[in-house]
């Protein structure tokens, strides 16, 4: 049986590790880290026996942003854009590691299409000319990534509910993407 001091000091060396590889820049480190952060969720899992920890796959949906509209007046004619988030699927596995009765770290390896759509229309009138014109104009953006966040957690109990407030950082890598 391994003792809760070396499982203490087993999780602030993975985390270290963690720190040193995320200040590193490279493509080559950024593989290197998510096969880490995966083989420390498996590991972590089973080879520790005072650590409970689970893996489970994860599916949802995701918006990049709130609609937008932005409207412009003068005395030559207005101008409207807008934005509109596109919802895109998100498919993944999530994976945490319980330290203790109410910590927690997390870290899930995700799969997600992320996009908005944009519309702009102005009218203007050219008095110089003594001409009008209309303009409109459409665009559809779509992107490919993989995300990798990571997240520290403190769980609490409010009667029969579990709350728990999380703190992390979100790692993207981006895959591809279209525009038109």
């Amino acid at each position: 049986m391994i003792s809760p001091l070396r499982n203490k000091d087993t999780v602030a060396i993975k985390l270290r590790i963690l720190v040193v590889v995320f200040k590193l820049n490279s493509l080559k480190m950024k593989s290197f880290l998510l096969f880490v952060a995966i083989a420390s969720l498996l590991v972590s899992t089973s080879a520790i026996a005072q650590i409970t920890g689970n893996i489970a796959p994860e599916l949802g949906v995701s918006v990049s942003s709130f609609p937008h509209v932005h409207k412009d007046e003068s005395d030559y004619g207005w101008d409207r854009d807008a934005w509109w988030p596109l919802p895109g699927p998100l498919a993944g596995v999530h994976g945490n590691v319980f330290l203790g009765k109410h910590f927690h770290f997390s870290a899930s390896f995700q799969y997600q299409l992320m996009g908005s759509r944009y519309r702009s229309h102005s009218n203007s009138f050219h008095p110089w000319e003594n001409s009008t014109s209309t303009s409109d104009s459409w665009r559809k953006e779509t992107y490919h990534k993989l995300c990798m966040p990571i997240e520290f957690g403190y769980q609490f109990r409010i009667r029969k509910i579990y709350p728990s407030i999380q703190l992390g950082y979100r790692f993207n890598y981006f895959l591809g993407g279209t525009y038109y």
